[in-house]
């Protein structure tokens, strides 16, 4: 029977959506964990004191007439270079002026070359920080094998005396509590899981209040006397151009305490910080995105420069954690 569906219709692309799979800014936590230092120059110094000299009883009982013992303290310096990463995403005339609504080619080369600097930037951070040989402690789960339980293990494993455990262990070296832990994705699955977790979460209720029913990091990190609980849950795609997407958390099964003052400043302890070529980048996150044209590409380019470094700045202040599950 004519006309059929067919004859009076053809396809044509939607304009009131489409499905782009990019990453939540929330899931990547470096510039939250370890905030941005400016720097006019690629490489610069800063000031460290001498941390024995402020915890040391000097003081000497001063006889009739007798000169005060003279004190001080020592003053080094330590040094930092800013890597500089990019990469571009051409727009080609032809492909801007044949393209469909509601594609926008400007629009989304943007989004892509963000996405794909944020998750350098957190790779870089892991690299940085969530290893051995950077803090001056590491310790590792294995189940009755390693420095702790690993916190899959819900019948032996002890999330709350291990983490008051490890807060006195970083106290004992520099006389800050650490505030803040940051947890792989997989740690937190288990974390948020663990009946000591939703034990002490039910206990922290006020009397007659509801019992929560969800334990989030905000909940869990004030259960654990935390000012914050970073959860890193980025995705990598490890495989390469043409294979079988392969997707890997960044942060792997790994975990880091560590003390960070509430604003960077002068004379304040801090574990780490993100140090950032500000006046090559043109602000202080040390990141760039510019438009230009290459006439005989017949295109327009879309890059993004990101100039940084990460830097464990007070190696005292933060405890590393391996294999903290499974």
């Amino acid at each position: 029977m004519l006309p059929t569906p067919g004859d009076v219709h053809v396809n044509a692309p939607l304009t009131g959506m489409s499905l782009l799979m990019a990453q939540s800014m929330a899931d990547f936590v470096a510039d939250r964990a370890a905030p941005n230092i400016p720097s006019d120059k690629q490489s610069n110094v800063f000031y460290k004191f001498t941390k024995d000299y402020w915890f040391r009883d000097s003081l000497v009982k001063r006889g009739p007439g007798a000169a005060a013992e003279e004190l001080g303290y020592g003053v080094a310096t330590d040094s930092f270079f800013c890597d500089v990463w990019a990469g571009k995403k051409p727009i080609a005339d032809q492909v801007r002026s044949n393209e469909d609504m509601p594609l926008n080619s400007d629009r989304n080369a943007v989004q892509f070359v963000t996405q794909l600097e944020r998750i350098r930037r957190e790779k870089s951070f892991a690299s940085a920080f969530l290893t051995t040989g950077v803090w001056t402690t590491d310790l590792a789960g294995g189940n009755g094998s390693g420095d702790f339980e690993e916190w899959n293990d819900y019948t032996n494993s002890t999330p709350f005396i291990n983490v008051s455990s490890w807060k006195t262990t970083v106290q004992l070296l520099t006389g800050f509590r650490p505030n803040k832990l940051i947890l792989g994705q997989q740690v937190w699955d288990q974390l948020r899981n663990h009946p000591d977790m939703i034990d002490r979460i039910k206990a922290g209720g006020a009397p007659g209040a509801p019992v929560p029913t969800l334990v989030t990091p905000m909940a869990a990190a004030q259960a654990l006397e935390l000012d914050e609980l970073l959860i890193m849950s980025a995705v990598e795609n490890t495989a390469k151009e043409g294979a079988a997407f392969s997707g890997s958390y960044i942060s792997g099964k790994k975990g880091l305490l560590f003390y960070q003052p509430p604003n960077p400043g002068v004379e304040v302890a801090a574990a780490m910080y993100t140090f950032t070529w500000s006046q090559y980048a043109g602000n202080a996150n040390g990141t760039r995105i510019k438009k230009y044209r290459e006439e005989a590409r017949a295109s327009d380019m879309v890059e993004i420069e990101s100039a940084f470094t990460h830097k464990a700045v007070g190696a005292d202040l933060g405890l590393y954690l391996a294999t903290m599950v499974a």
